[in-house]
């Protein structure tokens, strides 16, 4: 789990995000309340989405009209292999790690499983098939509705 990680409020706006996402290196940004409880969470994915649909600029779009309410979370007590299963189960990429009052202490990526899996030599609990087993399936996605459609044509 990474523990320096960026968080924002709901009504921090998608410029301010944005710089976030660049000046980390990083994918999401979970999003908190006053007292650093989990409130959704804002990928790179959503940012782009609401800004290349939307017509205002990213100084005027709150974090709270973009972000995923429905977050997947786990608990500082998982273990790698419990963060990966509920990556897979919801083709997530990244859990937010929170405690017991729903406040935020980290973020555990799939990389942050690549790189235990690697330092283990893939022989520890989480082995590098089961690592890309897991990509796999958090990759899959249904074919596009467009695609669907010219195939019928």
């Amino acid at each position: 789990m990474s523990t320096n990680i960026a968080c924002c409020g709901p009504m921090t706006n998608a410029a301010s995000i944005a710089e976030i996402l660049w000046s980390r290196d990083c994918g999401s940004v979970p999003v908190v309340d006053e007292k650093n409880r989990i409130l959704g969470i804002v990928t790179d994915r959503d940012l782009f989405i609401a800004l290349g649909t939307r017509n205002c600029h990213a100084s005027s779009l709150a974090a709270d009209e973009v972000m995923s309410r429905n977050v997947v979370t786990c608990s500082p007590d998982d273990d790698v292999k419990r963060a990966v299963a509920l990556m897979e189960k919801h083709q997530v990429r990244r859990i937010p790690v929170v405690d017991k009052e729903r406040a935020v202490r980290g973020l555990v990526s799939i990389y942050d499983a690549i790189r235990h899996s690697a330092a283990q030599n893939g022989s520890g609990e989480l082995s590098h098939a089961s690592v890309i087993q897991a990509m796999a399936r958090i990759a899959e996605r249904p074919a596009p509705k467009q695609a669907s459609l010219l195939a019928t044509r």
